[in-house]
């Protein structure tokens, strides 16, 4: 008992270690890419400005269809953050505030396009908008793209890498003998649209992150690491990684996903360390996720001798709260808005198609008095199949709000019901 209350101290101990380093290594990357010159920077997203004129704020690339609806105004946004010339601030307080020029009257698309390009006349309503509640991680990355290529290149640089990535990982479940569990997964990817993430900056962070992590269980092999001591390592880095690159888009799909994949390649361990792992998995996740998202908080506010908490505390009160433009939600008004993004005939003919096989398959093979032993092998699935539902809980007023993307999150329950669909049967021998 004392050497396992030794291992937990010591696991504690290492997590706060991994925090602090992360919160560290983070203001360090910010800080040097922000001492980038920007001039050729800003000359790329001049180049851009035609996308955006002709797309305009939100454009849908299916008219109808909110899944494959692009957010170019959180592009905009990051855009103008890794373009601002700073106004007479250091480089540091830069890092921290990530602030970019825009003019009064007009949507963040619009003011990237008139500074970028110069537009002249407008002095009187440039402003200097801050966010620096976010860490703008993905600045690490897109500020030192833009010195090379224009919005247009961007967007085909994710097609390429994205295109890569989610066939690299379908080959190694193929290669790993887990054919239906690629099925399940290439399926999931259809509820998230892909090509619409690929358009989109603003979709792709956590994206790629989620890809990334899923084919490095596969290459490091999941049973190892889900049965050590670096299994919450794996998820607490992952939150912390999720929290720095993230604009808070559809976060717990780096939980939930991973949670899945975990569980598949470790069908035969028994339910009792599938559940235990499973709420390891979500606590320490969601303390990366936290505690880095705080440490930027603490870091700004120890650098520039201000108090950055208000101001995040103040969105996260309003983001969480059940209210919009003060009329009251409820739970399920939330779930609803997002579930109903699928609601259009493509997703539903799937679906049909999908139950049918199983249930014939079924018919055809019986359960075999297995029914309990399917039960047991289901149940962890669904435990995991919540966590969207968890969130529009928690992050009510944001997940109405921006529902357009947060049901992205609805791809872990759609994951996790096709492994109880696809995989799980065949585990079974059913």
């Amino acid at each position: 008992m004392n050497s396992i209350k030794l291992t937990n101290f010591h696991s504690i101990i290492n997590c706060i270690f991994i925090l602090i380093i992360s919160i560290l290594l983070g203001t360090i990357l910010l800080v040097g890419v922000y001492s980038l010159p920007i001039s050729l920077m800003k000359e790329n997203v001049a180049r851009s400005s035609s996308i955006f004129d002709y797309e305009g704020v939100y454009p849908q690339l299916v008219q109808g269809y909110k899944s494959s609806q692009l957010d170019n105004c959180t592009d905009a946004i990051m855009l103008g953050t890794a373009i601002e010339p700073g106004n007479g601030d250091s480089v540091v307080r830069r890092a921290m505030i990530n602030q970019r020029i825009e003019f009064k009257g007009e949507t963040p698309v619009q003011s990237l396009n008139d500074y970028a390009n110069d537009v002249g006349g407008k002095e009187e309503s440039k402003f200097y908008a801050e966010y620096g509640r976010y860490w703008h991680g993905y600045l690490v990355i897109l500020k030192p793209l833009l010195l090379l290529f224009d919005y247009g290149d961007l967007r085909y640089i994710n097609i390429i890498f994205q295109s890569i990535l989610i066939g690299w990982l379908v080959a190694l479940l193929i290669e790993q003998k887990l054919k239906r569990v690629a099925v399940a997964f290439g399926i999931s990817l259809l509820i998230l649209n892909p090509i619409a993430v690929m358009l989109s900056l603003q979709f792709s962070s956590v994206y790629y992150l989620m890809l990334f992590a899923c084919i490095i269980i596969i290459k490091q092999k999941a049973h190892i690491i889900y049965s050590s001591k670096y299994f919450i390592y794996f998820f607490f880095l992952l939150g912390i990684l999720t929290s720095f690159f993230d604009f808070l888009t559809y976060p717990a799909i780096t939980l939930g996903i991973l949670l899945i994949l975990f569980l598949a390649v470790n069908e035969n361990i028994t339910i009792y360390v599938k559940l235990k792992g499973i709420f390891k998995a979500v606590i320490f996740w969601g303390l990366g996720y936290g505690g880095m998202w705080s440490g930027k908080w603490l870091i700004a506010s120890l650098l520039l001798k201000s108090n950055m908490f208000a101001d995040a505390f103040s969105n996260i009160l309003f983001r969480t709260s059940m209210e919009k433009d003060g009329d009251k939600l409820n739970w399920g008004l939330v779930i609803w808005r997002n579930v109903r993004v699928l609601l259009k005939w493509p997703f539903i003919i799937l679906g049909i198609i999908i139950l049918l096989f199983v249930l014939l398959c079924l018919i055809k093979s019986g359960l075999n008095g297995k029914s309990k032993e399917v039960m047991k092998r289901i149940i962890p699935y669904f435990i995991i199949s919540l966590i969207p539902f968890a969130w529009y809980f928690f992050m009510g007023n944001h997940s109405y709000e921006h529902y357009w993307f947060t049901f992205r999150e609805l791809g872990i329950t759609c994951f996790s019901a096709l492994i109880c669909l696809f995989y799980v049967p065949q585990k079974l021998k059913l």
